[in-house]
């Protein structure tokens, strides 16, 4: 895929790949759009639609619809605080220690729907080498709306110290965020001692509902070089089957509905295919059909109809994905 044109500014284009660190790049819209982040840029980018050919040697050209931070960006940016910076303004350009933005240095920028952006804010500014918020790194989401042009920072997660590389920020099924990070030398002190940690936040209240800590030789805060000891880049959350949850049954005089919400049981960022079937404890099929999982580990919505008391007795749903994993709750309806 070759980036060139549309909003893309002439001196990124000639910059060396090297200096701009592309850390993260999603396929998004059954693969008509990419979204990429750039560490050293602190931005990232939204290509135009394009139509991805794969026998093509010479790649596909597609040109940049829209710029979100940097010096370059296309697009206002609104603080937590309502503060809104317009692009070109000496306010906007001087944000975050003047990188033009209001993350810096982020890894794992990813879409999860609806304007949605999930990144590691590491709050370090690869150019200058500097610290660009006072209070450290952070979880960080982003709203971008591209009729009005703005990304609205909507919500954050203060790790409590500085974090020079990596780091991650995913949406669970549950809403909950699963993030990873580890703190910089100069961030050693009693209270951070460890080499790297896993949290899992609670979106609506920012309290830990799940932490886990490595704990190395605690030698992090003497040891000369930066990259030192347990680190994580990234992490993932992975269930063994598909998840069927709020699962209700209505009963009627014709027919009975069968209602229940899934995930898959892992991250994707296109709509993923599977199958369900309902069957009754002696082994009789009462209904089949065919499941698509919402793009972006978002909530899907089934509704099943079976024969009025087909599940008086007890039934089985069974949901299969494209792996073949098996996912199976009983009901009685």
């Amino acid at each position: 895929l070759n980036i060139s044109g549309g909003v893309l500014p002439g001196a990124w284009e000639n910059k060396d790949w090297s200096l701009v660190d592309v850390n993260h790049f999603q396929f998004d819209d059954m693969d008509t759009r990419v979204y990429m982040s750039f560490r050293d840029l602190s931005a990232f980018i939204k290509t135009e639609e394009f139509n991805l050919d794969m026998n093509n040697i010479h790649g596909t050209s597609v040109g940049v619809e829209w710029i979100a931070g940097s010096h370059n960006g296309t697009f206002a940016i609104i603080d937590l605080d309502g503060t809104r910076y317009e692009p070109g303004t000496t306010e906007y350009n001087q944000l975050y220690g003047g990188v033009g933005s209001l993350w810096a240095g982020q890894h794992n920028l990813e879409h999860f729907g609806n304007g949605e952006f999930f990144m590691f804010d590491n709050a370090y500014d690869m150019n200058s080498e500097e610290w660009t918020n006072p209070d450290g790194s952070r979880m960080l989401i982003v709203q971008v709306d591209e009729e009005e042009e703005t990304v609205t920072l909507t919500w954050e997660y203060q790790m409590g110290y500085r974090s020079e590389i990596f780091g991650d920020n995913d949406r669970l099924p549950s809403g909950n965020l699963l993030g990873c990070a580890w703190p910089d030398g100069s961030s050693i002190s009693d209270e951070v001692a460890f080499d790297a940690e896993i949290v899992e936040v609670v979106r609506e209240t920012g309290e830990l509902a799940w932490n886990m800590k490595v704990w190395g030789t605690g030698e992090r805060s003497s040891e000369s070089q930066e990259i030192y000891g347990w680190m994580m880049y990234s992490v993932e959350r992975v269930y063994e089957e598909p998840l069927i949850l709020s699962q209700t049954c209505s009963t009627g005089n014709s027919a009975d509905t069968l209602a229940f919400d899934t995930f898959n049981n892992f991250k994707q960022q296109s709509e993923v295919q599977g199958t369900y079937k309902v069957t009754t404890t002696s082994g009789t099929e009462v209904a089949s059909g065919a499941v698509t999982w919402s793009a972006h580990w978002a909530r899907t919505s089934i509704k099943v109809k079976m024969w009025s008391g087909a599940c008086s007795g007890g039934c089985t749903l069974s949901l299969k994905n494209f792996a073949g994993d098996v996912g199976e709750k009983t009901f009685t309806c």
